[in-house]
Parts: C-alpha cells; sequence; structure tokens
C-alpha cells in the first residue's frame, strides 16, 4: 500500500468514526432543552393559557427555501405567538414557541431513535413536562401523548386527501381534530377542540398545548415520508 492510499485510507476511517459518533448522538434518545427560559412568566403563561382555553388552534408554516420552520400560532383567530424550528440539530430537531413579546413559552426537541422517535416536551423554564412517541410499525402514524410519566391520549392519522388527525383522551374519546389545508404555500393547521371544555377533568385530557406539539410532530412525520417516497419514485 503507497503513501497515497494509506492517506486516503486515514480520511475515510476519519470519516467514518466522526459519523458513527454522530449518528450515535442521534439514536441515544436523549436531547437538550433550549439554552433559554423565559423572562416573563406572566406573559408566557397566558400564552399557555389561550392555547388550552382555545375551541379553535391554527398553526401556519411560512414557506420559505432555507432555514428551519416558522410557523405562527392563532389560538381562536387571534395571533399568540410563533414556532421557531432550528434544524440539523445534533441530536434532534429543536422547536420553541415564543409569545409575541419574546418570552419562551414551551418547546419540543426530537430524540430520533433506532426504530421509532420521541420528542420531547418542556415548559417555559426548559423543564421536561412529557414526550410524545412514535408507534414503530404502523402504516398509519401513531403518536402516543404523555405527561410526566403517565399517558393521556393518542393521536392517529386518518385517511384523507390530505393529512388529518385524531388526538384522543387516554379513555378513548376524541378531544381535538386536526386537519391540514391541502393546497398552501407553507402549511396550514387547524386544531378544533371536539370536547366540551369542562376544568373538572381537565387532568385527564389532552390540553391545546398537547393538541399542538403533536399536530407539528405529525406534520413532520408526514413530510418526511412524502418526501421519501417521492424520491423512491424518482
Amino acid at each position: 500500500m503507497n503513501e497515497d492510499t494509506k492517506k486516503v485510507a486515514a480520511v475515510a476511517s476519519i470519516m467514518v468514526a466522526i459519523l458513527i459518533v454522530i449518528m450515535s448522538f442521534r439514536y441515544l434518545g436523549s436531547s437538550n432543552p433550549p439554552a433559554e427560559i423565559t423572562h416573563n412568566i406572566a406573559d408566557s403563561k397566558q400564552v399557555v393559557d389561550a392555547i388550552n382555553h382555545a375551541s379553535k388552534i391554527e398553526a401556519k408554516k411560512d414557506w420559505k427555501l432555507f432555514g428551519g420552520d416558522t410557523w405562527t400560532i392563532y389560538a381562536d383567530d387571534k395571533k399568540v405567538g410563533t414556532v421557531q424550528g432550528l434544524a440539523f440539530h445534533v441530536s434532534g430537531d429543536v422547536y420553541a414557541l415564543s409569545s409575541p413579546d419574546g418570552n419562551l413559552v414551551g418547546a419540543e426537541t426530537e430524540n430520533p431513535q433506532m426504530f421509532s422517535n420521541k420528542a420531547t416536551i418542556y415548559d417555559w423554564d426548559s423543564k421536561e413536562i412529557g414526550h410524545l412517541q412514535t408507534e414503530f410499525g404502523s402504516l398509519m402514524t401513531k403518536i402516543d401523548i404523555y405527561r410526566g410519566s403517565n399517558q393521556v391520549g393518542k393521536s392517529e392519522q386518518q385517511f384523507g386527501l390530505s393529512l388529518n388527525t385524531d388526538i384522543k383522551n387516554a379513555d378513548g374519546s376524541v378531544s381535538w381534530h386536526m386537519d391540514k389545508a391541502m393546497f398552501s404555500f407553507g402549511a396550514d393547521l387547524t386544531i378544533t377542540r371536539k370536547s366540551t371544555e369542562d376544568s373538572a377533568d381537565a387532568e385527564s385530557r389532552v390540553s391545546g398545548m398537547e393538541a399542538l406539539w403533536t399536530s407539528l410532530a405529525m406534520n413532520e412525520i408526514h413530510e418526511a415520508r412524502s418526501n421519501n417516497n417521492s424520491r423512491s419514485h424518482k
């Protein structure tokens, strides 16, 4: 083996080692919360309350060629915040919801795993409060919704011309329904409350915030599968 061949082999070995390290980080199933916390708890809580008490939540994705995703969030037709997606994070993408005044409201970080995906949910103090877990092997996307260590619901993709899903409580009743607009420059998601807003059983129902994070995750999985299918048919 001559010197040039040895150098090429050495570089190739280094690249493989780096790739293995990166993939290991991605499949460990751990992630880091956003490096920020709210500077105004009352402001952040106001957004959470508006989303949790809304009859209709909308998430409108800005169309852009480069950079992370940006979503504008509405609660009962009033703009309440913006979700900024930071792509290419080593341990998974990060989505942070901020109030119109720029305070952190909550966040979701992806934890890619070998056979499924997990997304950790954080509050305005970057404290972990729950997670979403995709079900492996399902033809239609299914996501289990956890608050703390307790499963409070499940999202099940429905058949249709565009993405739509029932977001169910743990008892099987439908709490929310999400529809994706068939034609839009970015992506328009409408999340409609199906259960009555009764404070007495709020702890047993999927909240508006959980429905929002679940819907964004469902859309991302759907878009990724659609892109993969498009490439496979070329």
